[in-house]
């Protein structure tokens, strides 16, 4: 099993599955679709490019690509101005197009 230090962007495609374990960090999508299915929540989570998902700890999470899709792993919590400008910068390079960040409730 592999272990990353966020921040870190990587990319799933199309149909692709990861199944998530470390906690306590938030999941952006930076361009594509996903859904992520987390332990002991019994909803599904589709995220578009621009939203966040905060993945607990000791949750174990699957994450799906609806696209292609480049996402971006942060520690939980660093959700400054900054940042944000940062992912919508990036999301503006990858695919071309503005967004407006949002966030999923989990």
């Amino acid at each position: 099993m592999f272990r990353f230090s966020p921040p870190f962007t990587f990319q799933l495609g199309r149909g692709e599955l990861l199944a998530w374990t470390q906690g306590d960090m938030t999941l952006r999508v930076v361009a594509g679709t996903v859904w992520i299915t987390q332990r002991g929540d019994p909803d599904d989570h589709f995220l578009l490019p621009g939203q966040a998902f905060a993945l607990r700890r000791g949750a174990a999470a699957l994450i799906g690509a609806e696209q292609d899709a480049w996402l971006r792993v942060e520690t939980a919590g660093r959700g400054s101005a900054w940042h944000g400008a940062m992912a919508r910068l990036l999301i503006r390079r990858l695919t071309g197009r503005a967004t407006t960040p949002a966030t999923v409730a989990g």
